[in-house]
């Protein structure tokens, strides 16, 4: 006979015959594809939503550079070096976020199609260690480079992955807007994924308008679980420093050394200046100076924005380590401006 602790340890399962398939709709999920707590509502997207429409408050005057503040949001000081480690950090931090989404969403046409062909046992993949990248020859052909060292095809796909986050991030390095397809795609899924306003517009011609549109339509899901994931690893990074707030500063080149015409502004203080989805700030006045006189006149605009309108730093996502860089999402408040020259 079982012992009263056997017995308490006993469970009955009892398994239903589902009568319907499963319906992905009718269960959400939040952007690292967790099922959502609340039908028909991802707590995450709303929690991003609710931190978007936090103001920024002016200060009185331009303030200076804020040495804590900085030490705490860059807590492993600067250098080449700590650059690559805070890369090397987010591209296994987003990747990990990430691993729900389709290779088909993630990767490059080309990339997949490579992809395939190794699962298929058509090329054999190598890594090169120069640049990370997965390389491929004939089946049995030596490589290229003896630098290079074989993969497995479940090794090739998890490099291949990571060499898509990290391409996502090194797409903003090179540009934030311009006519750059991918940044353009991720700032407009910015913006209607995440409800932002007031946002700035950004005149395209028919072309690149296309190219946004097909690589939203491609890869939409991965871009918006990458930015979902990017404000999540952010707010606990800040979280941790005891950071509910960060000085901010944007360099602007004007012609007059004046805010545009079409801006609100009150003396010395903007209101609600309609700034790009994803905007560059630093968190270095000097920095932002630099920017503004880089030819001519210019302003720079500044204020104190809640840690939820954060959604990059280098050490957590998007940014340029040398250049102080954080990410704000465009939203409501007021903003300090000064001309330099």
């Amino acid at each position: 006979m079982p012992s009263s602790l056997q017995r308490a340890l006993v469970v009955h399962l009892r398994l239903r015959l589902k009568h319907r398939p499963f319906i992905e709709q009718l269960h959400p999920r939040d952007g690292a594809g967790r099922f959502a707590l609340v039908p028909g509502v991802d707590p995450l997207l709303e929690r991003i939503r609710a931190a978007a429409t936090l103001p920024t408050r002016a200060p009185r005057s331009q303030p200076d550079f804020d040495e804590e503040e900085y030490g705490l949001v860059f807590r492993d000081g600067e250098g080449e070096r700590v650059a690559k480690a805070y890369k090397a950090n987010v591209v296994a931090s987003l990747g990990r976020a990430l691993r729900g989404i389709p290779d088909d969403m993630l990767l490059e046409e080309r990339d997949f199609v490579q992809l395939a062909d190794i699962q298929n046992g058509d090329v054999d993949a190598y890594l090169d260690p120069a640049v990370d990248e997965v390389r491929t020859t004939r089946p049995g052909a030596p490589p290229s480079n003896p630098t290079w060292t074989t993969l497995s095809p479940a090794a090739a796909r998890t490099a291949m992955r990571s060499w898509s986050v990290n391409r996502m991030i090194a797409d903003w390095a090179m540009t934030s807007n311009d006519e750059y397809f991918a940044s353009l795609a991720l700032q407009d899924i910015a913006r209607d994924h995440f409800g932002l306003q007031p946002t700035a517009d950004w005149t395209v011609t028919d072309q690149v308008a296309q190219e946004v549109a097909e690589h939203r339509a491609a890869r939409g899901p991965a871009l918006t679980a990458f930015l979902t994931s990017m404000w999540e690893s952010t707010q606990n990074h800040l979280r941790e420093a005891d950071l509910g707030s960060l000085t901010v500063f944007r360099g602007m080149s004007t012609p007059d050394g004046r805010p545009p015409a079409d801006w609100a502004a009150d003396g010395a203080t903007l209101d609600s200046p309609p700034l790009r989805p994803l905007s560059s700030f630093s968190l270095d006045p000097v920095v932002a100076e630099d920017f503004a006189t880089d030819n001519g006149p210019g302003i720079v605009i500044s204020a104190i924005v809640p840690a939820g309108r954060i959604i990059a730093t280098p050490a957590t996502g998007v940014g340029c380590l040398d250049e102080a860089e954080v990410v704000v999402l465009a939203g409501p408040g007021t903003w300090h401006w000064q001309s330099v020259e």
